[in-house]
């Protein structure tokens, strides 16, 4: 079986190229992405990547640039030019992928299929009207609701032959006519976990993602400013626009620290040796419907406890594995974490454990694909 996975996908080669020019590209949905490649392979599916670039016009330092196509580790990487013109960008980004698409599904149509991320409508129009005239099979990614949170839904994907989705609840919303589909809330690299016993825990509460205040952050850090414990840090690693008052924060409680973004094995490692990871974003936006907090499982992954708010995304087969949030208020937050604080460290970690082993045997790349290629073929 052969795939074309439409999305932004770099390479680590060049990922590593544009984390030395600071050139932001997003990490977590790199390691998302490269998860689906090692499920792929795995599978002993052949894999052919299609991206474009996920990097803001303003962040880029060209004005036009061609990346060369690549080979890494079994994978081929073909990469949309880049046109610092947002206007003439996607219009150029819509006929360059529907070309492309269209010649892939020609060759490939007997056993191969289109695997695409919807999110931005020039790709994914070219990639559905290519596939279109191409007569090739299309499986479409849903990360998060197109059109929800700005820019707009391409109701091409609705003709999409397959869908996977996040959570149960987009589904409805996204499958008018009821085509086959999934949902795979999150996945995990089937190496990953600690293969030895971490040492030297630290005092930390660790959040890691976006700085945003709607997801809490300025509630935590009013909550933890409660706790007494001197030897307590709060932790955050990141980007987004609540930076300047996490800093703020830092300058009223110097047990607070803003670390700034760092590559994933360096917070992946910082997130072993915390004693407590934590999730603060708020419920009650309409959004929290049709995502799934990957955040959860790269937390599980760690070993590291979790507390998190009660998102309507978390599938109830988590629930036995995560600590959870009574009130999300900074005295509810604050509550919560000096109860779970007051816990022996050896029950933390045991439950910690746990979600661990979970998630390495239940949400593993090669187990999540393997369960998209088997509704491909009709055995889900």
């Amino acid at each position: 079986m052969k795939v074309l996975f439409v999305s932004g996908t770099l390479s680590n080669r060049l990922q590593d190229q544009f984390f030395k020019q600071g050139i932001p590209f997003g990490f977590a949905v790199q390691k998302f992405c490269h998860l689906y490649l090692e499920g792929f392979k795995a599978n002993n599916v052949d894999v052919e990547v299609l991206s474009l670039i996920p990097v803001a016009a303003r962040k880029m330092p060209y004005r036009i640039k061609r990346f060369p196509m690549e080979t890494e580790e079994g994978v081929t990487y073909r990469y949309v030019p880049f046109i610092r013109s947002a206007a003439v960008y996607h219009i150029f980004v819509f006929f360059y992928i529907l070309f492309r698409v269209w010649g892939w599904c020609l060759r490939n149509r007997k056993d191969g299929f289109v695997f695409y991320d919807v999110l931005i409508p020039s790709r994914c129009l070219g990639t559905s009207l290519g596939a279109l005239l191409g007569r090739g099979k299309t499986v479409a990614l849903v990360t998060d609701m197109p059109g929800l949170s700005g820019g707009k839904r391409v109701k091409s994907i609705y003709r999409s032959d397959f869908f996977v989705f996040l959570t149960r609840q987009m589904d409805p919303v996204l499958n008018p006519y009821h085509h086959p589909s999934i949902v795979v809330e999150a996945l995990v690299s089937a190496g990953a976990g600690a293969a030895h016993p971490v040492k030297n825990i630290t005092r930390d509460i660790l959040y890691a993602g976006g700085i945003v205040e709607s997801y809490g952050l300025g509630v935590l850090c009013d909550a933890f400013m409660t706790l007494e414990d001197p030897d307590l840090r709060l932790v955050f690693y990141g980007d987004g626009p609540y930076v300047p008052a996490i800093k703020d924060y830092s300058q009223k409680d110097d047990r607070i620290v803003y670390m700034g973004t760092a590559k994933n094995d360096v917070v992946f490692e910082a997130e072993k040796r915390a004693t407590l990871l934590v999730n603060p974003r708020f419920t009650g936006a309409d959004y929290t419907r049709y995502s799934f907090p990957s955040k959860n499982i790269e937390y599980m992954v760690t070993g590291t406890p979790i507390v998190t708010t009660r998102l309507v995304g978390i599938p109830e087969d988590h629930m036995p594995y995560i600590y959870t949030f009574d009130e999300e208020t900074k005295v509810g937050f604050a509550a919560t974490i000096r109860r779970l604080l007051s816990l022996p460290p050896e029950e933390l970690r045991s439950f910690g454990n746990a979600a661990q082993e979970y998630v390495l045997r239940t949400k593993n790349a090669v187990v999540q694909v393997r369960r998209v290629l088997d509704m491909i073929n009709g055995k889900a």
